[in-house]
């Protein structure tokens, strides 16, 4: 209890923050801009003093050339400027850019594999490049303009902050696809890993996770799952969801049809047990799993059966290297493979999709998160009403804000924490392989 009032006050605060940096920016840029340039330099000058005085005591060259930079950028700062100024235009307009681009995309593949989308898209990839486009190009949006719009932005999530509060507790919460403000993709995105090192920083110092209470005294069938690895683009995140205790997991497995690196490729989705999947990613792969369990109605229930139904319809059962060549008696040779690794310790079975919006996987537009929400968009999950890059984060974020509110179908949150076991561990189960 003292903790949730703890919370309330943060949120209350953070909405009072936000509305006042909003309107300043809206109404007084200059001054916001000043601000920001004057802290930036005390900050600046604070960090180069600081890791010199670790130079010193350390002996450290490393700390020595860091403050040499932290007081390259104060002067910087202190003498001209026009370089954070056209930093911020650059950053913003990159953002920006790709973005559009990243949908423009997405729009290729839909009309490649005929498949309709509503015009809004075409919509919001023409405005995100035409802004990025201005932004890197041409000098016709100042920085008041720019500081305008994030101002805008800011209160927008401070309104956004106001509703989650008054449905915290509100008898008549449910959850509706409508108008829906989530924090910046490049942000959203980092959230899994800050929410990791978290947890790591708990075990290091002895603690252990954090449960959380049920929110019903029934199971629910629907779990979303939100995936956090320890290295690489495992910091992102993963989304899957589990139906009726089967994993349902979208993703690009089939690295023959790679393009771009693996950001482009055959879409391909797995079924696992989830009593078996959550033991192999967890132990094998590494990773930490936040499960959010969402309890949904008879009705939705039917819907939720035809859908997969209809998934099932438009795919067909696709093969993994270690199937196709029988390689069961050498795992070692196909261990680089995930889908290999995964069907060797787990017998999941992959599924391509023949047609329609899922059939080519595009990290920056189709991917994981848009694959799950399909399902949870069925019962009012509203987290892509707005339109761009939409990462796990972005899911996270959203899916942890509704287990807080009283009444929201999202009922419970398991923290699955992944941690190195040594044979003593009585969890511990070695590779035989």
């Amino acid at each position: 209890m003292r903790q949730k009032k703890l919370d309330r006050i943060f949120r209350i605060i953070l909405i009072i923050i936000l509305f006042i940096v909003g309107f300043l920016c809206v109404f007084d840029p200059r001054i916001v801009w000043d601000f920001f340039m004057d802290a930036a330099l005390i900050f600046s000058l604070f960090n180069g003093f600081r890791l010199v005085i670790k130079g010193f005591s350390r002996h450290s060259i490393r700390h020595f050339l860091l403050a040499v930079l932290a007081f390259a950028f104060a002067s910087v700062l202190m003498f001209s400027s026009m370089i954070p100024e056209w930093v911020i235009r650059v950053s913003f307009g990159t953002y920006s850019m790709l973005m559009g681009i990243s949908m423009l995309i997405q729009q290729g593949i839909y009309i490649y594999e005929s498949v309709r989308r509503p015009l809004l898209n075409w919509m919001f990839s023409a405005a995100y490049i035409m802004i990025g486009f201005l932004l890197l190009f041409t000098p016709r949006i100042s920085k008041e303009f720019l500081i305008r719009l994030f101002g805008c932005y800011f209160i927008l999530l401070a309104i956004r902050y106001v509703s989650d509060i008054q449905n915290l507790t509100n008898p008549n919460y449910t959850w509706k696809r409508t108008f829906h403000i989530s924090l910046p993709t490049v942000f959203a995105a980092l959230i899994p890993d800050w929410t990791l090192q978290k947890i790591n920083n708990h075990f290091k110092e002895g603690m252990d996770v954090e449960t959380y209470p049920l929110k019903s005294d029934k199971e629910p069938i629907l779990k979303a799952m939100v995936h956090i690895g320890p290295e690489g683009f495992q910091k992102v995140g993963h989304f899957s969801f589990a139906y009726k205790d089967i994993v349902f997991s979208y993703g690009n497995y089939d690295h023959d049809s790679d393009r771009l690196g693996g950001l482009l490729g055959d879409g391909v989705y797995f079924n696992v047990p989830l009593c078996l999947y959550l033991p192999n990613i967890i132990q094998y792969e590494h990773n930490t799993i936040f499960e959010y369990g969402i309890q949904i109605t008879e009705e939705q229930e039917k819907q939720m059966d035809h859908l997969i139904q209809n998934l099932r319809d438009s795919s067909y059962r696709w093969y993994t290297r270690i199937e196709r060549e029988d390689g069961y008696l050498h795992f070692r040779d196909y261990e680089s493979d995930y889908g290999c690794r995964l069907h060797y310790r787990t017998g999941a079975k992959f599924y391509k999709i023949r047609k329609g919006r899922f059939k080519t996987y595009w990290v920056l537009g189709e991917n994981c998160v848009v694959f799950a929400d399909l399902m949870l968009g069925m019962i009012g999950a509203d987290i892509l009403s707005m339109r761009g890059v939409i990462t796990p984060g972005t899911y996270f974020d959203y899916l942890q804000e509704e287990y807080e509110k009283e009444n929201s179908p999202v009922v419970s949150c398991v923290i699955h924490p992944y941690r190195p076991l040594d044979s003593q561990d009585p969890l511990y189960k070695p590779d035989h392989d």
